[in-house]
């Protein structure tokens, strides 16, 4: 999807958790998430995932200004049981 010429956006829909985790740990995609402040070339990015039967993660990178539930949720540094985005989704209780 195109919002303006400077904010593209895509969509996806999986299966189930366990198939994007097979994804997000595969390459290229891997490689890429590990890189992509060097790779960014001045770019934000933001990444949200809402899982069908409730719960919700986000993560946002290099992101000037405020965006999407970053505009009003609490932020949770990514540590602890918040490093992974299966215990995000699922509710890891705060440390």
């Amino acid at each position: 999807m195109m919002f303006s010429p400077t904010h593209y956006g895509f969509r996806q829909y999986w299966r189930n958790l366990d198939a994007l985790e097979r994804f997000t740990r595969s390459e290229p995609h891997a490689d890429w998430w590990r890189r992509v402040r060097e790779l960014s070339a001045g770019a934000g990015f933001w990444h949200e995932t809402y899982h069908a039967r409730g719960g919700v993660e986000a993560l946002y990178v290099a992101m000037p200004d405020p965006v999407g539930l970053q505009r009003f949720a609490p932020e949770r540094r990514p540590v602890g049981p918040f490093m992974s985005a299966r215990a995000r989704i699922q509710g890891a209780p705060a440390g």
